[in-house]
């Protein structure tokens, strides 16, 4: 069974964790206090950190690391010491995909009541025309 890596062995001189967030097939993934940014990250660790495990988390991270977009969580550092290999990540408030898909149970058991709603507003006209595919020909289609 492989071992996953302790709060106390991903605590470090700048990084506190605060609390277990979840865990995966890769590692657990914690909610820390970055002291020198003085913010809260995401801090992803790996199980059993192997020599393949370490590259494969360095991997993802430097994919990852450049990516800007509002969809996605920006990542902050890669942390590979004796003790542990992480990395942190920006962290968000949300709920569990869990509470949103069983239609009673929340993803620790306990009874919600009601299933949360999510407001989508209605699907609007589009400001085009539909291409209809008249006067288009095999000739028109090449250009």
């Amino acid at each position: 069974m492989p071992t996953t890596v302790s709060e106390e062995a991903a605590t470090t001189d700048r990084y506190e964790v605060l609390r277990r967030i979840g865990a995966g097939g890769m590692g657990v993934v914690y909610e820390a206090e970055d002291k020198e940014r003085g913010t809260k990250v995401a801090l992803k660790t790996i199980n059993d950190p192997n020599v393949e495990k370490v590259y494969q988390l360095k991997r993802e991270f430097r994919a990852l690391a450049d990516l800007s977009h509002p969809n996605l969580v920006a990542l902050y550092d890669l942390v590979v010491a004796d003790e542990a290999c992480f990395f942190t990540m920006e962290l968000l408030d949300g709920h569990d995909l869990l509470d949103f898909v069983s239609p009673k149970f929340s993803s620790d058991g306990l009874d919600l009541g009601s299933q949360p709603t999510v407001n989508a507003p209605p699907p609007s006209a589009p400001s085009h025309e539909p291409i209809t595919g008249e006067g288009l020909t095999a000739d028109s289609a090449e250009d």
